[in-house]
């Protein structure tokens, strides 16, 4: 199985990345991930970084349906500050 690696943005400063490293397939739901490291914790991880944290696979996929739900609320002008955010993250 191989490794796989995405930025865990809680951890990482300004000068340094952090990743987290799980050996887990991910569940894909939507345009997200979903990777269960325990039986009380799952990371939703998108484009690279891991952007919430839940206790179980069905409270990741409610949250990822909840912010789905927001983006059609988003206008063009937010929709660019929320790219700008997730590139922030991935550069750290």
């Amino acid at each position: 199985m191989n490794i796989k690696q995405y930025v865990n943005p809680w951890k990482s400063t300004k000068n340094r990345i952090e990743y987290f490293m799980v050996q887990s397939q991910p569940i894909e739901y939507k345009k997200y991930e979903i990777y269960v490291l325990h039986d009380k914790c799952s990371n939703i991880v998108k484009e690279g970084i891991c952007i919430a944290q839940r206790v179980n696979v069905e409270g990741c996929k409610g949250f990822i349906d909840i912010l789905e739900s927001c983006d059609n609320l988003l206008t063009e002008s937010d929709k660019y500050y929320k790219y700008r955010a997730l590139s922030f993250l991935k550069r750290g």
